[in-house]
């Protein structure tokens, strides 16, 4: 696991639902959402950059760090509450989505194992076929594999043979792109299995460990930096 740099710590920073008032008006009948109309439809915007940064700024202040986990000297960036927090979490997706919602996506491939979580939301917001990407041993049907080298050793990522048919649109998502080994083999992963790859899809990117410098050919979208 990559060692992280510390970001500031989780605190509270959202205002409360407010109770709807006696007197409804048609607007607030017609908006489903725990939060404003304006608001919904800011962060669905496919032009503006403004809600990236209005997200980025609130899942920075959601991350936990959390020292010496799981081993000594790694910080390990809990993203656990920004998923709890249910207006944060429907943000996050949409704005993870956002680049890719004019591009015919078909489908999402999700990295093991938290980016299950976000890419099987994202796939549901685009309209999309969810396709997990698995470490060696977990898939029970044939499958392709993909080698990718780290630091010290090796891994792989597997995914089903018939994950798609050739010429598919898809667009990897996980939750974390640190060194971008991982997420370089997904790619190829994608490429192997006869998709088109449209790019990735991050909440998080740790600064410094070059990632996206390893990932070309399709964009590489990213929420939050630290």
């Amino acid at each position: 696991m990559d060692q992280m740099k510390r970001c500031p710590p989780w605190r509270s920073c959202f205002t409360p639902v407010l109770q709807m008032p006696r007197s409804i008006k048609w607007s607030a009948l017609l908006n489903p959402l725990p939060f404003p109309l304006e608001r919904a439809s800011m962060s669905s915007s496919s032009s503006s950059t403004a809600p990236t940064k209005a997200v980025s700024a609130r899942v920075r202040e959601a991350l936990r760090a959390i020292p010496d986990y799981p081993k000594p000297g790694i910080l390990f960036q809990d993203i656990t509450p920004v998923l709890a927090h249910r207006e944060l979490f429907q943000d996050v997706i949409s704005e993870m989505a956002r680049p890719f919602r004019q591009l015919d996506v078909t489908h999402i491939l999700g990295i093991e194992a938290r980016g299950f979580i976000l890419g099987g939301a994202i796939a549901a917001s685009l309209g999309a076929g969810f396709v997990p990407a698995r470490k060696p041993g977990k898939l029970p049907w044939e499958r392709v594999t993909e080698h990718y080298d780290l630091e010290y050793g090796s891994d792989s990522l597997e995914a089903h043979r018939d994950a798609w048919t050739v010429g598919s649109r898809v667009v990897l998502v996980d939750d974390v792109l640190a060194t971008g080994g991982t997420a370089r083999a997904a790619g190829e992963l994608t490429r192997a299995l006869g998709g088109t790859l449209l790019g990735w899809s991050f909440l998080l990117e740790i600064e410094g460990l070059g990632g996206n410098q390893k990932l070309s050919g399709a964009a590489c979208h990213v929420i939050a930096r630290c």
